[in-house]
């Protein structure tokens, strides 16, 4: 006996497939996307781009890569390096964390914003989900007033 071509039974598997394919997409996470280290070594201590840089009120800085944590940081709102924004850039994230207020993120992020002391705004952005720093940066261009998070 031959097997019989149904339409509807062939589009039904594909749509089944493309569902399955679909669900193990968006729990597969992403790979970290290769990046030249520095941001001085990812602040002192590099060991690979999942390494915890400074973690504070349960959110971490990741030496991260390409689209988070420092690396993506440094890339957008630049890090001094030989060691002159390292504990500036801690100390910031810390303060936003701590005195900042929330503001609207997009979805599957949360954000602060904090007004230093200097009168500059600093952001810091992180996935709920992870807990993890997506982004830090500060008012003005290039955003990267680090010595005005004190």
């Amino acid at each position: 006996m031959q097997p019989v071509f149904s339409p509807t039974r062939s589009l039904a598997g594909l749509a089944a497939v493309t569902v399955a394919l679909t669900a193990l997409t968006a729990a597969t996470p992403p790979m970290a996307v290769a990046a030249t280290t520095s941001a001085s070594a990812c602040l002192n201590g590099y060991s690979g781009p999942y390494a915890v840089v400074n973690s504070y009120g349960g959110i971490s800085l990741k030496c991260g890569d390409t689209t988070k944590g420092v690396i993506h940081i440094d890339m957008s709102h630049p890090i001094r390096e030989s060691d002159a924004d390292d504990v500036n850039v801690n100390e910031c994230m810390n303060n936003i964390i701590a005195y900042g207020t929330p503001i609207s993120a997009s979805t599957g992020n949360s954000a602060k914003r904090w007004r230093t002391p200097s009168g500059v705004y600093a952001y810091i952005v992180w996935r709920t989900s992870a807990k993890d720093v997506v982004t830090m940066y500060t008012s003005g261009t290039p955003g990267n007033r680090w010595d005005l998070c004190d």
